[in-house]
């Protein structure tokens, strides 16, 4: 599939279940979510702090959400259909979810990424597009600051 093809944009609430689902289809991999979990994937949708990829056909194929306070940008369920992975969309999702967090502040947020530790497919998957990351003491064990993502630096 062409790169140019995928579509990248913030997530309309009204496909929130998609979303849901597309989650939830790789709970192997990154564990059950909980109740409280899903109310936040809703609330970062509703609130416009979520992104979604679309096929050429208009499905849902991935999808990335965050959520802004005064310094940083959270990047939470970070997700791809197993079907489109290797493509770079995962890469796209993250770069795209920090430049629009960006636009909403006068400073420079930090991009962090939340519970990497607990996750596997995601360690791999951030060594291999060569994320360089530095914890973040301030947040603990949990929550890792992003340093550069190939040769980009935040």
């Amino acid at each position: 599939m062409d790169q140019e093809k995928i579509k990248i944009k913030i997530a309309p609430f009204e496909r929130r279940n998609e979303i849901k689902q597309l989650l939830f289809c790789n709970q192997d991999e990154i564990g059950n979510y909980s109740r409280v979990e899903v109310e936040g994937i809703e609330t970062r949708v509703y609130v416009g702090q979520c992104l979604y990829a679309l096929n050429e056909e208009d499905k849902v194929i991935g999808c990335i959400s965050y959520e802004l306070s005064k310094l940083c940008v959270d990047i939470f369920d970070l997700c791809v259909d197993e079907e489109y992975r290797r493509r770079g969309i995962a890469t796209r999702l993250i770069k795209c979810a920090i430049r629009d967090a960006r636009q909403f502040c006068k400073h420079n947020l930090i991009p962090r990424i939340k519970a990497l530790n607990t996750n596997k497919v995601a360690n791999e998957f951030y060594s291999k597009i060569g994320v360089k990351i530095g914890e973040d003491k301030n947040e603990g064990s949990t929550c890792y600051q992003i340093m550069q993502i190939g040769s980009v630096k935040y």
